[in-house]
């Protein structure tokens, strides 16, 4: 519960994750949060990164969503986020995953090399904010298809 407070206080992307933690019901066995990474000063937690399962139509499974990444305002432009994202992209690698995808700022993501090609889609989004990072040889393409818990009313756009 301390956790969920701290978030509560802190990040305005709490619910997301909370609600990713457990996916759509009370059942832990259906959660949907494959990595999540925190980073605290003393006793608090300042920072926090998720990655979750996703499906990309046309591509094979192994993939992650990025997000969301969250720093508590009195610690950003710091290095935090980068050292968060840096850290999931690495586990990522070491267990094995095929890749990952993003939604957001093609010029801040793009430092970690995530591109935007056009090849994966969000609808209704503008693919140029729709990223994503391939660890081998394979490349993605066709829609991203997120956890229900990624949604507030918990459906998928069309």
């Amino acid at each position: 519960m301390l956790f969920t407070t701290l978030l509560n206080q802190h990040f305005k992307h709490c619910h997301l994750v909370m609600a990713s933690r457990v996916g759509s019901s009370t059942n832990y066995a259906l959660m949907v949060l494959y990595l999540s990474l925190v980073i605290a000063s003393g006793v608090n937690i300042i920072g926090h990164v998720v990655f979750s399962p996703v499906e990309i139509k046309e591509t094979a499974q192994g993939w992650f969503g990025l997000g969301p990444v969250a720093i508590h305002p009195d610690h950003q432009r710091q290095g935090h986020g980068t050292r968060l994202i840096t850290a999931g992209l690495e586990t990522l690698i070491d267990r094995g995953a095929l890749g990952c995808v993003l939604i957001g700022d093609p010029l801040y993501y793009s430092r970690f090399g995530f591109i935007n090609y056009g090849q994966v889609s969000f609808p209704p989004l503008p693919t140029e904010y729709v990223h994503w990072r391939s660890f081998s040889d394979l490349m993605p393409k066709g829609p991203i298809t997120f956890a229900p818990a990624f949604s507030l009313d918990g459906e998928q756009p069309n």
